[in-house]
Formats: C-alpha cells, sequence, structure tokens
C-alpha cells in the first residue's frame, strides 16, 4: 500500500469505508462520515476503491 494519497476511497480489513485525508508514516486518517474521522495503520488498508 505504498500508493496511499489524500482522496483515495479505500476500505480497511474491518470493513470500514472511508476517504484519505491525511497520510503519516505507519498510519492514515480515513474521513467515514461528514463529521468523523478515524485513524488507522496503513497495514489495515485492505484495498483501494479509487
Amino acid at each position: 500500500m505504498k500508493n496511499l494519497n489524500k482522496g483515495n476511497k479505500v476500505v480497511t480489513s474491518g470493513g470500514i469505508h472511508g476517504t484519505i485525508i491525511k497520510v503519516e508514516d505507519t498510519t492514515v486518517t480515513l474521513q467515514v462520515s461528514q463529521k468523523a474521522e478515524i485513524t488507522v495503520e496503513k497495514s489495515a488498508i485492505a484495498h483501494s476503491i479509487t
């Protein structure tokens, strides 16, 4: 998952759908609704749907 970029739509291994709003060394922050953001490990990203 080296190609994770801001704006990519992804699904985590737990089934959470979100849009990447911040990429850091080992984590990404996902916007999962208009008012909710979560931070997950990059390794938790199952696949991109962009």
